[in-house]
């Protein structure tokens, strides 16, 4: 049965073969598409796997030298380990301090971990990072020419009309009072540019929600 990607966005832990796979816009549960894949998928397997690794050896080396606790910790974040959690969480026995030695197959990392680690090799995969392509269709249909200004509206409208607004539900809009006062903290606008630019974004020309502020 092949699952839907919804299912696999609603995973807190991928493994690093399921990883692989979805970083090349795969379904883990498609063979078919990991058959004729195979390349590519190995070339993330490869990358990841090396990092987790290396981790995991690191792991071993601290908490066998006497690292607990937070000092563990600490000296995972020295060592910059981006999977400290997953995998202590996941192969640190809690109850005897042992260290798992888990088969490479069944390794699972956390997804906010995951995207820590693509962004360090400066990755932004469309399913993990799916407001990228949002971004970029958005930024794609802007005119070449462009005022301060503008830029900072079509910024704006990113970052308070993306993937939680929904133009047929009121309470998904944003509070006019919200837009100026992050217009003022973020571009040191203020006054009427600030209101117009407002006035510009919000999906309101007839004024009707004009008390939601």
């Amino acid at each position: 049965m092949t699952l839907s990607i919804d299912f696999w966005r609603k995973n807190g832990m991928l493994t690093i073969e399921e990883v692989s796979i979805l970083t090349i816009d795969g379904n883990p549960t498609d063979d078919k598409f990991i058959e004729s894949n195979k390349k590519e998928i190995s070339v993330v397997e490869v990358k990841l796997l090396k990092c987790v690794m290396t981790e995991l050896e690191e792991l071993k080396r601290l908490h066998s030298a006497g690292y607990k606790d937070h000092l563990l910790e600490d000296a995972c974040s020295d060592f910059g380990m981006i999977f400290y959690r997953s995998l202590r969480e996941n192969y640190l026995s809690p109850s005897t301090g042992t260290l798992l030695c888990p088969s490479i197959e069944s390794i699972e990392l956390k997804v906010n971990e995951i995207k820590m680690w693509f962004k360090s090799i400066e990755m932004k995969p469309i399913f993990f990072f799916p407001e990228t392509d949002r971004d970029k269709l958005t930024i794609d249909e802007h005119p070449k020419y462009q005022t301060k200004l503008m830029t900072i509206m079509y910024e704006t409208i990113n970052r308070y009309y993306g993937e939680n607004f929904d133009q047929e539900d009121k309470d998904s809009y944003p509070r006019q009072k919200d837009i100026i006062e992050w217009l003022g903290e973020n571009h040191s606008l203020t006054g009427r540019r600030a209101e117009a630019i407002e006035i510009i974004i919000a999906p309101r020309g007839d004024n009707s929600l004009e008390g939601k502020t």
